[in-house]
């Protein structure tokens, strides 16, 4: 079990995150003092946990909070982090031992550190209504500008140009030429075949 130690007495833990609130889990788990009748079982290790600058947990001994030694305890706090910076600080206030089993400080101890967003994203639902309106306007918008367009050139409500006279024949034109000439293809193609 990989567990972060510090033997100065603090430590700060800072983590970059956006600008929200968020859930934050602390583990635990007492891993270096013993529960056994042997002289490694005699430290206590007593430290504050402070959670954006604001004291969250006084005193606390994670082998009276767990169920005995090598067992896990878990704290969950709710942090807003507004300068995009989540930051958890660990104090030994000198209480608990400094010499038992071995010579040192025994400050705090964490296992783990998780934490998870706590604000509600957009709801699926309207973002996908936003996204076909959306799509819908920009077709409506590009059908426009292109009759526009035909309009400005005079291929649309009979305009005249003065230099070509007509420069794009009307639409019904166009089909009836379209109908003329498949029906003499037609016609070519039965005469070939005779």
């Amino acid at each position: 079990m990989a567990s972060l130690e510090c033997r100065l007495g603090y430590f700060h833990y800072h983590h970059k995150l956006g600008t929200a609130p968020y859930k934050l889990k602390l583990h635990f788990a007492e891993i270096v003092i013993r529960d056994n009748r042997s002289f490694g079982s005699l430290g206590r290790r007593i430290f504050d946990i402070y959670v954006q600058e604001k004291l969250v947990l006084k005193d606390f001994d994670i082998e009276n909070a767990a169920p005995g030694v090598d067992k896990a305890v878990v704290r969950e706090y709710k942090a807003n982090v507004t300068n995009k910076v989540l930051m958890i600080c660990f104090f030994w206030a000198g209480k608990g031992t400094t010499a038992a089993p071995k010579r040192g400080t025994y400050g705090p101890l964490i296992s783990a550190i998780s934490m998870e967003n706590d604000f509600n994203l957009p709801d699926d639902g309207k973002m996908k209504i936003s996204i076909v309106v959306g799509v819908v306007v920009a077709v409506l918008l590009l059908i426009f500008m292109i009759l526009g367009i035909l309009w400005w050139k005079g291929c649309l409500g009979g305009r005249k140009s003065k230099e070509n006279g007509n420069l794009c024949k009307s639409y019904v034109e166009i089909i009836e030429d379209s109908i003329h000439y498949v029906l003499l293809w037609q016609e070519v193609g039965t005469m070939c075949r005779k």
